[in-house]
């Protein structure tokens, strides 16, 4: 697409190597790189990590293009080597203007969606009723921030004929920027709600703010707002679709019919959704579909066929061990990397298994479309293939020598029984078109139980994690409790999540519980609150971060340090007894512990915390009051004594 010299050039920025390589990948984190070859490795500093920290090894997993921030890291060392370097100020805006570049070139409905409620849904939904007519480049997940965004722009290629992109904002002047980037041809406004709340002043400017994303628009659809409180110049080329008398679309839902009245005709359809927020979303879509010149008596079935979108990544234990991924809802080549990104994180079982089949309307031609994906299959070391479809199974010499090839669902079921011994130990991910039927696939793989399932949805506990983040401080930590096997939630799985969207820490009981963690290729912080005597070699072996809670435990660790010869320090916690009289250091050991703190430069104190209990009202009741007291005075000692700062928790 693009090489380096042209990325510094277009952006104004420094290159820096003897290497000029071409980057058709553009990534911003170290875990989910799909070429390493093409890939630019985009490092950023946030106020929650910085990506500068993973450069040398990623350089020694092969990566040999790098954007890095002025400063940051030392590029010296590499300048007679064939890894190159782009220089920036700002490596975000830096991503953002190539971005930008990068849409000019391009002449395309593109329709940017954006709201407190529904983005992704309306976008997947777009995406669902319109990909028989056009070959459309979409957002990814929820790529709907600063540098979301960019990243989402630039998989536009040549091949595609529509772009779908959904933008979010939490505070004023962001959407500015991304504006710039997006300049879509059709608005999608979806319901506004309370999320990102705090960020405005009220309610009205947060909407003001994301109509900015409109100003290049020829037509805007805007969902549940009066239409009198939009501005005039809003207004003019808007449709909008509300319960509200002023809308030019009015809604009314008698299940399972759907009415849309205009002042000029009413449109009535059969949907499958009966819950507000979907009879909403549908309204969106049709308007949405009307400003494309869709005929809506041949859109009219496609919206009985709208699939819910928990249907993606849904996951179920499977035959012989294995861990089904269900993702078999639609098939193209984005939502397949998606999907193999997801699978492999999922690293708990011992080989990975793909069941695709044929992609439909992707508008490429299907040699080149069935080399990409065989590329993909093999770029994630997936160890067995099946592809079922008549287009796929044509290409079947594309793919490596483990693969088997179906001509329909059908075909794969009647000779099920005698290759099922191939799934065993393996993480299977199904990634195939509603039309293929692979709900009955997922039937034969499903390990049959009559027991009471526990399911987890990953995604919720995305949104969780999201909302409480909302109501911190950019600069506190969050770290993850996932002792106890994450409280029955699949420790692995739960820490993987965590990780994956940024949390700083993690904390088990006992060690082995991090020893497993460790083995399941999670790389954070992790503290063990139960640091038994007999588990601290585990516990350094694997670099786990011990809560010490009395002078027994600090001395029998730093005893185990000697032993082995550590010298360089070694990150431990502190824990203070404030009142509860459970477990910890109380207020009279602090001399004591300073002191012996002074005495052991081998350890270094990571935080200092203690549980604090308050009373129900809005006001700390005294016992609350005095254990803050006793906690601050505590840390103000103990910092002073250590000569350094610790987190507090």
């Amino acid at each position: 697409m693009y090489n380096l010299k042209q990325i510094a050039e277009i952006t104004t920025a420094q290159f820096v190597g003897k290497q000029n390589h071409a980057i058709n990948f553009y990534s911003t984190d170290s875990r989910t790189l799909l070429s390493v070859k093409d890939t630019l490795f985009v490092a950023l500093k946030t106020a929650r990590n910085n990506g500068h920290q993973y450069i040398v090894s990623l350089i020694e997993n092969g990566v040999c293009a790098f954007l890095i921030q002025e400063g940051e890291f030392d590029y010296l060392p590499y300048e007679h080597s064939d890894i190159s370097f782009i220089v920036s100020k700002q490596p975000i805006k830096t991503l953002q203007t190539l971005a930008a570049y990068h849409r000019q070139q391009f002449k395309m409905p593109v329709i940017g969606i954006t709201g407190s409620n529904g983005k992704t849904v309306v976008k997947e939904w777009l995406y669902q009723l319109l990909k028989n007519d056009y070959t459309i480049c979409r957002s990814p997940k929820s790529y709907n921030s600063q540098i979301g965004v960019p990243l989402s722009i630039l998989n536009l290629n040549k091949t595609h004929t529509l772009a779908i992109f959904e933008v979010g904002i939490s505070q004023p002047n962001e959407m500015d920027n991304l504006a710039a980037i997006v300049k879509p041809t059709i608005g999608v406004l979806t319901s506004i709600g309370s999320a990102h709340d705090q960020g405005f002043v009220n309610r009205e400017q947060k909407i003001l703010e994301k109509l900015k994303l409109f100003a290049s628009c020829d037509s805007i659809v805007i969902n549940g707002v009066e239409k009198s409180k939009l501005p005039p110049s809003t207004i003019e080329m808007a449709t909008v679709v509300s319960e509200f008398d002023d809308a030019d679309l009015h809604v009314r839902f008698n299940q399972p019919l759907l009415t849309l009245q205009s002042n000029t005709e009413k449109l009535e359809f059969n949907i499958p959704f009966y819950d507000k927020a979907s009879v909403y979303n549908i309204s969106t879509c049709i308007a949405t579909l009307i400003q494309l010149n869709q005929n809506a008596n041949q859109f009219a079935k496609k919206l009985l066929s709208l699939q819910p979108l928990a249907l993606r990544l849904e996951i179920k234990n499977g035959i012989n061990g294995c861990l089904l991924i269900n993702d078999f809802y639609n098939s193209d080549l984005d939502s397949l990397k998606i999907a193999l990104n997801y699978l492999q994180q999922q690293n708990r079982r011992r080989s990975k298994a793909v069941i695709v089949s044929d992609i439909e309307q992707s508008g490429v031609k299907p040699t080149f479309l069935y080399k990409q994906v065989a590329d993909l299959l093999k770029q994630y070391s997936v160890d067995l293939v099946v592809g079922i479809g008549s287009e796929i199974e044509k290409h079947a010499t594309l793919f490596n020598t483990n693969a088997l090839f179906y001509r329909d669902t059908e075909s794969f079921l009647h000779q099920f029984k005698s290759i099922q011994h191939q799934f065993n130990n393996s993480t299977i991910l199904l990634k195939g078109a509603r039309s293929f039927g692979f709900e009955t696939i997922s039937r034969s793989l499903q390990q049959k139980s009559h027991d009471t399932t526990f399911e987890v949805n990953l995604n919720k506990l995305t949104d969780n994690v999201n909302y409480y983040r909302s109501l911190i401080a950019p600069n506190v930590q969050l770290m993850g409790m996932v002792k106890a096997m994450g409280y029955g939630s699949g420790s692995a799985e739960i820490a993987k999540t965590l990780q994956h969207i940024g949390f700083n820490y993690l904390a088990v009981a006992y060690a082995d519980e991090g020893v497993e963690l460790r083995q399941s290729q999670i790389n954070l912080p992790i503290m063990v609150m139960s640091p038994e005597e007999d588990a601290l070699d585990d516990i350094i072996n694997y670099q786990l971060e011990p809560e010490l809670y009395s002078f027994k435990v600090l001395r029998s660790f730093v005893s185990k340090l000697d032993a082995l010869g550590i010298t360089a320090p070694f990150p431990v916690h502190l824990k203070i007894d404030t009142g509860m009289h459970r477990l910890g250091f109380e207020e009279q050991d602090i001399e004591a512990l300073v002191k012996e703190l002074k005495q052991t430069p081998q350890l270094k104190i990571k935080s200092i915390f203690s549980h604090l209990v308050g009373s129900d009202n809005s006001q700390l009741d005294a016992f609350s009051q005095e254990q803050m007291r006793v906690f601050e005075n505590v840390v103000t000692q103990i910092e002073k004594g250590i000569g350094y700062p610790a987190v507090k928790h």
